[in-house]
């Protein structure tokens, strides 16, 4: 996953040296001072009486008499400043997600003119505890960045930062973090299988995930995950269904695991096979271009693509000579993104998985080895270890898969 950049696109002012913005500006370049004598409150026996203070301030000028009422100076000045930075944004509200646009707000300590006013009022009354029904929500810190995203109807993060003088800075801080950061929407194909279930549990704390299964067969192996993930129950070799569910969430991210892994299943149905393992990737890949999503595609493919190596190690460069029609057909899918990356300037990315093992993974005879030995080995049985043990396997943990699974998303 690409970090995304950060622009500042709109400012709003409402300070001792001027009440908007081009006041703001014009005032500091001149170097006038935002300096002047207290007024707010009789600074007689203090020994300073002078401090900078926001100067011909009308709130009835921003709001009616009800509205200002129910807001505090500083959620006053929130509100006012938001919208001249919006305005000076020129951004169509209308046009933008106001599901992801979100406030952060920085405060020193809130509402504390309504605390003053609220004690001051309860000590020179008749001591009744009765207070104003907008006495907690004027005061608290948080209500200057609710405020604002109930007026704009925005619905992403929310909240506001408390830290002294440093709080605009935090609150400016943690804004551009969220947009560089961002959550991802990842769409995974074979997102209850082996490696997919786990990579789902992975990234589902910090991104909007969205899986696509045939069945849930192997819903077990999202039970700490469940709830928080989306679920699209499709056969990916239903291509028109399957771009519109693409179009449908149009992810930023699709990591491509489902297919069939059965060498024996690809001879006795290579019609199939060419379907779930070739034409799906392509089918994909045509949905992005097509509709011209931003959206980087992960193909997991197989080292089984190699055949049989003329020489160890094999790398990215070893000539590819499949000996099976579903190696065969992942080495098409492979070829497609590489065609459409130069052809089409789509981000496309591979890898290759080989022997991964760990939890989750089937435990059969005709598959993966490693895994029906460990079970057997578990299980107290007798393990049949062939050639004297002469032979060499290189493996990988499936967390290790997943590591590299997150550097390729980053890269």
């Amino acid at each position: 996953m690409q970090l995304k950049r950060v622009v500042v696109t709109g400012l709003g002012a409402l300070t001792p040296l001027g009440n908007n913005l081009n006041d703001y500006w014009n005032n500091l370049i001149k170097g006038v001072s935002g300096a002047g004598p207290i007024t707010r409150f009789d600074p007689e026996k203090f020994k300073t009486k002078f401090a900078c203070e926001i100067k011909n301030y009308d709130p009835l000028d921003h709001f009616d008499r009800k509205e200002m009422r129910k807001m505090d100076p500083f959620t006053q000045y929130a509100m006012i400043t938001s919208k001249e930075a919006i305005e000076d944004s020129g951004l169509d509200l209308d046009k933008i997600d106001r599901l992801k646009a979100g406030v952060i707000w920085g405060s020193g300590i809130g509402g504390i003119r309504t605390f003053q006013d609220e004690v001051e009022n309860f000590v020179q009354g008749d001591k009744n505890p009765r207070f104003n029904p907008f006495f907690i929500p004027k005061m608290i810190s948080d209500i200057s960045a609710g405020m604002i995203s109930m007026k704009y109807g925005f619905h992403g993060p929310n909240f506001v930062t408390v830290s002294a003088c440093a709080s605009a800075t935090n609150a400016m801080i943690d804004a551009m973090t969220y947009i560089k950061l961002g959550k991802a929407k990842i769409m995974i194909t074979g997102g209850m299988g082996f490696i997919g279930s786990h990579l789902c549990d992975n990234l589902v704390t910090d991104h909007e995930i969205v899986i696509l299964t045939k069945s849930e067969s192997k819903k077990i192996n999202l039970k700490e995950s469940l709830s928080k993930i989306q679920i699209e129950n499709l056969d990916i070799t239903n291509f028109s269904k399957l771009e519109k569910v693409i179009l449908k969430h149009k992810p930023e991210i699709i990591i491509h695991l489902a297919g069939q892994t059965s060498h024996a299943k690809s001879f006795e149905n290579p019609i199939y096979d060419i379907d779930i393992n070739a034409k799906s990737t392509l089918c994909i890949l045509e949905t992005i271009r097509s509709n011209n999503l931003n959206c980087k595609f992960i193909l997991g493919s197989t080292f089984i693509v190699i055949g049989r190596p003329t020489q160890l190690p094999v790398n990215e460069e070893t000539p590819c000579f499949p000996t099976t029609i579903y190696g065969t057909n992942r080495l098409a899918s492979e070829n497609y993104c590489k065609i459409y990356h130069d052809v089409h300037g789509l981000d496309t990315i591979i890898f290759r998985i080989t022997n991964s093992f760990g939890p989750r993974e089937q435990y059969l005879t005709t598959k993966n080895a490693i895994n029906h030995l460990i079970y057997k080995a578990f299980k107290g049985m007798e393990i049949t270890i062939y050639n004297n043990g002469k032979f060499f396997r290189d493996l990988i943990y499936v967390d290790d898969v997943i590591s590299a699974i997150k550097s390729i998303m980053l890269k």
